[in-house]
């Protein structure tokens, strides 16, 4: 690879794609995704579309009047368990995104979250400190910390100001899930409670924002934790506009130079929009299998006593009876967040459909969800644009078989090892060494563990990145990669596709039965621009499919340099500039 970084001039910006260039928003467009990957439809019509007769309300609106002064500027709060605390899933580095884009175009954000405890996890991933302080922060750039937490209930700071961004961190036992085992319940309960919660609620409101901005089912709880709160009116000390200071905060803050400023009151209650980062009622590895012939700890000795097969049959019910829970718990939570909301986006068409279709038979109306498809990370995009990458060059620089997933069942990792086992020993003659990111040993658990040893076993040469990879760690490994491998067989979105591709690294994405990776809405396949494989067909075929793309590596640069430009179009500029249009096209 040739790698010649070209920042920009001192004081000037890489330029962003904007929304208009890619061909505007909304729209009727319905094919459905296997039609997309075989027929090549533009992503850039679908994104912010709707689904359904509503479709595209309010999204070709002109942003007139965005940014610091004019009257275009929106006030809203994200309600997200994972942020930047303890980040340990694309849902944390998405939520930074979106408010960093939406910061950048000038608009007000106030970001509530949950976050990992102050002091270290039991081997179980729990601890015992759950009454540490619920802090409020503010950082002055997205991108920077600011320290620790005081230890009082809330720590206040000053109303935050235009380029500013105020956190109100709630520590939880439990951290690295996303599941129905998550915090939820506790981060819920602890904004509701007397001890910090109500001055968080009390901040919210003189934050006086349009919208609250709900991420996934796990943030609901949380959201009625701070929309039911007496200081929005109706309650015990409330005049009925949320005059309340909800705990006894004052009614002024001071700004950086000490100058006391009185703070807007809020109108009432702002109103829902629910960003839906995965339908987990969707989720194929809980409708049962894996995938493409199994992995970790699977299956038994053909010797197996009747007694032993009797004794697996009876565990497989068990699992198979709380999966119809999880499922039939997924369904309520997620049926709920899309009856309340006033605005519903998903991460592709495809999720949007199915939340408009099987879980909104009580949805508002113009409540219909539309698909918002995540842009490429601004820290990733200004490396990757900074690298020159010619074909000739590509062929010969790149070595690695990369799989970048989280080592857990919805991820399908369980593919990957039983994938090696069958790959290593043809890896060698084709200067191919695999590289496997594994996450941190905090956030894998007990299958990720079993997945990792199982990969260590099936490549012993394998390269193991350990640790959430940086922006910089990122541009190396995707610098070097041949083929990236996205073993997903369902994925809301899958953005290490995205990432790999800003480096000119081709993906291997399922097209087959019952799956579907929102990334391939943008990386079309039919356009050449991911390579599509079945990757619930028997083992043999899949590495059979992938041996073939290996030994091609013309077909591969090409494929790379291609999706390469795709995803550098689609910016965080333009994804918020999408998202404002969809909030100010919103029911009043």
């Amino acid at each position: 690879l040739r790698s010649q970084p070209r920042p920009p001039p001192e004081g000037k910006a890489l330029p962003l794609v904007r929304a208009g260039n890619l061909g505007g928003v909304g729209g009727d467009m319905r094919p459905e995704l296997d039609e997309r990957a075989q027929h090549g439809t533009s992503f850039a019509a679908h994104s912010g579309e709707g689904v359904g007769e509503e479709a595209g309300n309010g999204a070709e609106r002109r942003e007139d009047g965005e940014g610091e002064g004019g009257d275009g500027v929106l006030r809203v709060v994200l309600v997200s368990l994972e942020y930047r605390a303890g980040t340990f899933s694309g849902n944390g580095v998405y939520a930074q995104s979106l408010v960093r884009s939406l910061m950048a175009l000038g608009h007000r954000v106030m970001v509530v979250s949950a976050a990992p405890p102050p002091c270290a996890p039991a081997p179980s991933g729990t601890s015992p400190c759950s009454s540490a302080p619920i802090v409020l922060r503010l950082r002055h750039q997205p991108s920077q910390s600011d320290g620790s937490a005081e230890g009082r209930g809330v720590e206040v700071v000053h109303e935050p100001s235009q380029g500013e961004e105020c956190v109100a961190e709630v520590p939880v036992d439990a951290w690295g899930r996303l599941d129905w085992r998550c915090c939820w319940q506790q981060w819920a309960t602890r904004l509701a409670g007397e001890q910090g919660g109500a001055q968080v609620a009390a901040r919210v409101a003189r934050f006086a924002p349009q919208w609250m901005l709900v991420v996934d089912w796990s943030a609901v709880a949380a959201y009625h934790a701070i929309a039911g709160a007496p200081v929005w009116g109706g309650g015990k000390g409330t005049d009925g506009r949320g005059s309340s200071d909800g705990g006894g905060a004052s009614s002024k803050c001071a700004d950086q130079q000490g100058h006391e400023h009185p703070v807007q009151q809020p109108p009432g209650r702002p109103r829902m929009a629910y960003l839906n980062f995965r339908v987990y009622s969707l989720s194929q590895y809980q409708a049962g299998g894996q995938g493409g012939g199994g992995g970790a700890s699977q299956g038994g000795g053909a010797g197996d006593g009747g007694g032993e097969r009797q004794a697996e049959k009876e565990k497989g019910g068990a699992e198979e009876e709380e999966a119809e829970r999880e499922r039939a718990f997924y369904r309520e939570k997620e049926s709920e967040a899309v009856a309340m909301a006033d605005v519903v986006t998903a991460l592709s068409t495809r999720d949007a459909r199915y939340l408009a279709s099987s879980l909104g038979a009580g949805r508002k109306v113009g409540g219909q969800p539309r698909a918002l498809l995540p842009p490429l990370r601004e820290d990733i995009r200004v490396l990757a644009v900074g690298r020159e990458v010619a074909t000739s060059s590509w062929r010969a620089s790149r070595t690695y078989v990369t799989c970048c997933v989280r080592l857990s069942p919805e991820k399908n990792a369980a593919l990957l090892p039983a994938l090696l086992r069958l790959l290593a020993p043809h890896l060698p003659a084709l200067g191919v060494t695999p590289l496997v990111c594994t996450g941190t040993s905090a956030t894998r658990g007990a299958f990720g563990e079993a997945v990792l040893a199982e990969v260590v076993s099936a490549a012993p040469a394998a390269v193991v990145v350990d640790g959430f990879m940086g922006a910089e760690r990122m541009a190396h490994v995707y610098s070097q990669t041949l083929l990236n491998i996205h073993p997903c067989l369902y994925d809301a979105y899958g953005m290490t596709v995205v990432e790999a591709a800003a480096f000119a690294a081709p993906s291997i994405i399922h097209v087959g039965p019952g799956g579907a990776v929102g990334a391939a809405e943008l990386l079309l396949p039919g356009e050449q621009l991911a390579l599509p494989l079945d990757l619930s067909a028997a083992l043999p075929v899949v590495v059979e499919g992938i041996l073939a793309l290996l030994q091609d590596r013309q077909y591969l640069a090409q494929v790379g340099v291609a999706a390469r430009r795709r995803s550098l179009e689609w910016s965080e500029e333009a994804s918020a500039r999408v998202l404002s249009a969809i909030l100010r096209g919103g029911p009043a």
